[in-house]
């Protein structure tokens, strides 16, 4: 009996022992097929990484490390519902022990977990989980003011100048006080809100902590811009130009003031700037069509009717139902003027200074003293009406193509030697880039060919 009873012991033990060096070398083989799955990610072979951990997973479906990799795979397949999936599943196990160091683990824990949360569906746009996503994050990070700032921003993206834009951002100003982007996004809210004496407010505030920020000085230049004071508004406009959020809207709104002042030529000049630059996130839509708009009617006061029409053309191909655009072409004539500049260049001297002396008159200016040049231009002294000693020095030339940097200076000259406050250059040609430059920077006016045109046209029918 006791022989039976040693062998049964016996037979047990062996099988004891079998049992249990299978079981070491199931989790021998398993930290085998982990550390390939591990390598193949490592090596960014992402889709086998993603078959080997699946494998591994159905025999150890609570190892919430391999739905991590899984979940970090995935993203980068592309797979991102397979991917969130993943990642609530790390959260739901809510294991992130490690028994040894992986590579590539990254930030395996819950905070890691559910930053990753964030990035997906911030790089997905799927804004309503983000916004949850934001709220969670703040629960478990509450002095970190990135958390209300990303809400703030993403409200702010969706137009949202409301009070709890402002709430969010203000707990992250209460965070860290001394956050310049902070007090600039306030500011921009409440100029939004209309409330422009509080974004003076924060936009002071921003410039008392870097008296450098080009995106508060954009809000005290739309501040002064708002209160008529336009000279002031261009000084910190003029200072603001490189600012990363309100480039385009800078450049738009010096060419409404130079606009206003009737400087078209200099309003076009930053107009044509504005259309080019990128929009931020925070710009309006339909900013660049105002640009565009705000041009045509720059070219109609230019008489250049031709250029208007085929600005209004563009907006109505792209933006139709943009303000009056379809009122505006139907109300525009463009004639064939051209026999008029013909006839200018061909004219007799004695016509031609009529000619020139109605010019003037019809651009606002009497003429006080006027010779003909040895080319057969005429050089003027003409006086601006309704503002007196505001004297203007004016070139009139006919039969040039092209007038350089060099002619432009040769009128500076004259402006300067004769007192005159600023000059104008009439021409039945054109003007190079580098001479439009050279007029905007030394006050000359210019009217080319087709501005030309438009005026002898208004003067034929006067």
């Amino acid at each position: 009996m006791n022989s039976g009873f040693n062998y049964i012991v016996s037979v047990s033990f062996a099988a004891a022992i079998l049992i249990f060096m299978a079981i070491k070398y199931l989790e021998f083989f398993q930290k085998l097929k982990f550390k390939d799955a591990v390598k193949a990610f490592a090596e960014k072979k992402y889709i086998m990484a993603v078959s080997m951990f699946e494998d591994i997973s159905e025999r150890e479906p609570q190892n919430s490390l391999l739905y991590w990799y899984m979940a970090r795979a995935n993203i980068k397949n592309k797979s991102i519902s397979r991917a969130i999936a993943e990642l609530k599943k790390v959260l739901q196990i809510n294991n992130y022990s490690v028994i040894e160091e992986s590579p590539d683990i990254g930030n395996f824990s819950e905070l890691g977990v559910q930053y990753l949360l964030r990035d997906i569906y911030e790089q997905s746009r799927m804004h309503d989980k983000l916004f949850t996503q934001l709220q969670i994050l703040m629960k478990m990070e509450p002095d970190n003011a990135q958390h209300p700032m990303a809400i703030a921003k993403m409200l702010i993206s969706k137009k949202e100048y409301s009070e709890r834009t402002i709430k969010y951002l203000k707990q992250a100003m209460n965070i860290s006080t001394q956050n310049l982007e902070v007090f600039n996004l306030i500011a921009y809210v409440y100029f939004k809100q209309n409330s422009y004496e509080k974004a003076k407010e924060y936009a002071e505030k921003a410039l008392s902590l870097q008296p450098a920020s080009n995106e508060a000085k954009y809000i005290m230049g739309e501040y002064f811009y708002k209160s008529n004071i336009p000279d002031t508004a261009e000084e910190y406009l003029i200072e603001a130009q490189n600012s990363e959020l309100f480039g385009k809207s800078i450049l738009f709104l010096l060419g409404k003031i130079y606009f206003q002042k009737g400087e078209w030529e200099t309003s076009l000049n930053w107009l044509e700037q504005a259309v080019k630059m990128p929009k931020s996130f925070l710009e309006d839509e339909d900013l660049e069509w105002e640009a565009y708009y705000l041009s045509g009617l720059n070219y109609e006061n230019l008489y250049d009717a031709k250029s208007a029409v085929e600005t209004y053309e563009h907006i109505q191909k792209y933006k139709p139902d943009f303000k009056d655009i379809a009122h505006k072409l139907q109300n525009i004539i463009v004639e064939d003027n051209s026999d008029l500049i013909k006839d200018f260049i061909t004219a007799k001297k004695d016509i031609f200074n009529m000619l020139s002396e109605n010019i003037l008159n019809y651009l606002g200016y009497e003429i006080e003293n006027m010779y003909t040049a040895e080319d057969g231009s005429i050089n003027l002294i003409a006086l601006e009406k309704g503002i007196s000693h505001r004297h203007a020095a004016c070139f009139v030339k006919r039969n040039y193509d092209l007038i350089s940097e060099d002619q432009i200076m040769m009128l500076v000259k004259y402006v300067q030697s004769s007192g005159a406050s600023h000059g104008i250059f009439v021409t039945t040609g054109e003007f190079t880039g580098t001479a439009k430059n050279y007029a905007e920077k030394y006050k000359v006016k210019v009217i080319n060919s087709s501005q030309l045109e438009g005026v002898l046209a208004k003067i034929s029918k006067a």
